[in-house]
Protein backbone atom coordinates (compact mmCIF):
# COMPACT_ATOMS: atom_id res chain seq x y z
CA UNK A 1 0.00 0.00 0.00
CA UNK A 2 1.25 3.39 -0.74
CA UNK A 3 0.66 7.36 0.67
CA UNK A 4 -1.83 7.87 -2.34
CA UNK A 5 -4.00 4.28 -1.18
CA UNK A 6 -4.45 6.78 2.02
CA UNK A 7 -4.83 9.90 1.75
CA UNK A 8 -7.95 11.97 1.14
CA UNK A 9 -7.31 14.01 -2.38
CA UNK A 10 -7.56 17.32 -2.79
CA UNK A 11 -8.07 18.39 0.55
CA UNK A 12 -9.29 21.69 1.81
CA UNK A 13 -6.34 24.48 2.30
CA UNK A 14 -5.87 27.86 3.07
CA UNK A 15 -2.73 30.45 1.57
CA UNK A 16 -0.31 32.70 3.60
CA UNK A 17 -2.66 35.67 3.19
CA UNK A 18 -6.03 34.33 4.34
CA UNK A 19 -7.23 36.03 7.46
CA UNK A 20 -7.17 33.28 10.40
CA UNK A 21 -11.55 33.72 10.61
CA UNK A 22 -11.57 32.45 6.99
CA UNK A 23 -9.43 29.19 7.87
CA UNK A 24 -11.20 28.89 10.86
CA UNK A 25 -14.37 28.94 8.80
CA UNK A 26 -13.01 26.02 6.16
CA UNK A 27 -11.73 24.15 9.39
CA UNK A 28 -15.66 23.85 10.94
CA UNK A 29 -17.41 23.25 7.70
CA UNK A 30 -15.33 20.65 6.24
CA UNK A 31 -14.65 19.37 10.08
CA UNK A 32 -10.75 19.23 10.12
CA UNK A 33 -8.01 20.11 12.37
CA UNK A 34 -5.46 21.33 9.86
CA UNK A 35 -5.16 23.12 6.75
CA UNK A 36 -2.32 22.98 4.34
CA UNK A 37 -1.17 26.02 3.57
CA UNK A 38 -0.13 26.78 0.04
CA UNK A 39 1.46 29.85 -1.87
CA UNK A 40 -1.71 30.07 -4.19
CA UNK A 41 -4.63 28.16 -5.36
CA UNK A 42 -3.22 27.46 -8.95
CA UNK A 43 0.48 26.69 -8.21
CA UNK A 44 -0.71 24.74 -4.96
CA UNK A 45 2.91 24.37 -3.85
CA UNK A 46 2.66 23.75 0.07
CA UNK A 47 4.53 26.27 2.30
CA UNK A 48 2.71 25.44 5.43
CA UNK A 49 -0.15 23.99 7.40
CA UNK A 50 -1.92 25.66 10.29
CA UNK A 51 -3.99 23.78 13.18
CA UNK A 52 -6.58 24.36 15.31
CA UNK A 53 -4.38 24.34 18.15
CA UNK A 54 -1.86 26.56 16.60
CA UNK A 55 -5.24 29.44 15.98
CA UNK A 56 -5.89 29.06 19.71
CA UNK A 57 -2.20 29.18 21.13
CA UNK A 58 -0.42 31.49 18.60
CA UNK A 59 -3.56 34.00 17.48
CA UNK A 60 -6.05 33.88 20.47
CA UNK A 61 -4.21 33.19 23.43
CA UNK A 62 -1.80 36.07 22.77
CA UNK A 63 -4.87 38.54 22.44
CA UNK A 64 -4.79 38.73 18.09
CA UNK A 65 -8.23 38.87 16.54
CA UNK A 66 -9.12 36.96 13.35
CA UNK A 67 -8.39 39.18 11.36
CA UNK A 68 -4.60 38.16 11.39
CA UNK A 69 -2.95 36.50 8.55
CA UNK A 70 -2.46 33.05 8.30
CA UNK A 71 1.17 33.58 7.94
CA UNK A 72 1.66 34.89 10.84
CA UNK A 73 0.39 31.71 12.74
CA UNK A 74 1.56 29.04 10.80
CA UNK A 75 4.17 26.50 10.93
CA UNK A 76 6.75 26.52 7.81
CA UNK A 77 10.23 25.38 7.01
CA UNK A 78 11.23 21.94 7.05
CA UNK A 79 7.90 20.32 7.24
CA UNK A 80 6.65 16.77 7.55
CA UNK A 81 5.55 15.35 4.38
CA UNK A 82 5.27 12.30 2.01
CA UNK A 83 4.70 11.15 -1.83
CA UNK A 84 2.16 9.50 -3.01
CA UNK A 85 4.40 6.55 -3.97
CA UNK A 86 5.93 6.21 -0.80
CA UNK A 87 5.18 2.89 1.19
CA UNK A 88 2.67 3.02 3.74
CA UNK A 89 5.32 2.12 6.35
CA UNK A 90 7.78 4.94 5.94
CA UNK A 91 4.48 7.17 6.44
CA UNK A 92 3.51 5.49 9.63
CA UNK A 93 7.38 5.50 10.33
CA UNK A 94 7.46 9.42 9.48
CA UNK A 95 4.14 10.06 11.78
CA UNK A 96 5.38 8.58 15.08
CA UNK A 97 8.90 9.99 14.86
CA UNK A 98 7.58 13.38 14.31
CA UNK A 99 4.70 12.92 16.48
CA UNK A 100 2.08 14.19 14.40
CA UNK A 101 -1.45 13.37 13.36
CA UNK A 102 -1.73 14.34 9.73
CA UNK A 103 0.74 14.49 7.13
CA UNK A 104 0.64 16.23 3.70
CA UNK A 105 1.27 14.32 0.66
CA UNK A 106 3.08 16.48 -2.11
CA UNK A 107 4.90 15.96 -5.26
CA UNK A 108 8.35 16.48 -6.20
CA UNK A 109 7.60 20.18 -6.93
CA UNK A 110 6.26 20.11 -3.51
CA UNK A 111 2.49 21.32 -4.76
CA UNK A 112 -0.43 19.46 -2.39
CA UNK A 113 -2.26 16.64 -3.48
CA UNK A 114 -3.63 15.27 -0.29
CA UNK A 115 -3.27 14.84 3.26
CA UNK A 116 -2.97 11.66 5.24
CA UNK A 117 -4.65 11.90 8.69
CA UNK A 118 -4.82 9.46 11.57
CA UNK A 119 -8.82 8.69 10.63
CA UNK A 120 -7.50 7.73 7.38
CA UNK A 121 -5.40 5.18 9.07
CA UNK A 122 -7.72 3.85 11.29
CA UNK A 123 -9.78 3.41 8.63
CA UNK A 124 -7.89 2.10 5.56
CA UNK A 125 -4.92 0.12 7.62
CA UNK A 126 -6.64 -1.31 11.55
CA UNK A 127 -8.97 -4.06 10.05
CA UNK A 128 -5.58 -5.34 8.69
CA UNK A 129 -2.54 -4.52 11.03
CA UNK A 130 -3.73 -3.25 14.08
CA UNK A 131 -0.64 -3.34 16.26
CA UNK A 132 0.68 -1.02 13.44
CA UNK A 133 -1.82 1.21 14.03
CA UNK A 134 -1.89 1.21 17.64
CA UNK A 135 1.68 1.45 17.70
CA UNK A 136 1.50 4.67 15.34
CA UNK A 137 -1.49 6.42 17.71
CA UNK A 138 0.65 5.58 20.97
CA UNK A 139 3.83 7.12 19.47
CA UNK A 140 1.73 10.20 17.99
CA UNK A 141 0.11 10.75 21.37
CA UNK A 142 3.12 10.35 23.40
CA UNK A 143 4.41 13.08 25.59
CA UNK A 144 7.61 15.00 24.42
CA UNK A 145 10.59 14.64 26.28
CA UNK A 146 11.08 17.07 29.06
CA UNK A 147 13.84 18.99 28.86
CA UNK A 148 15.97 20.11 31.96
CA UNK A 149 16.62 24.27 32.26
CA UNK A 150 20.36 24.91 32.12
Amino acid sequence: MRARDLMTAFPAFTTPKDEIAKAAGVMRDREVGMLPVVEDEHGMRLVGVITDRDMAVRCLAEHHDGKCPVRAHMTSGALATVEPDDDVSMVLQLMSRAQVRRLPVVDDQQRLLGVIAQADILRKLAPEHPRDVIDVLEDISAAAPVRAHA
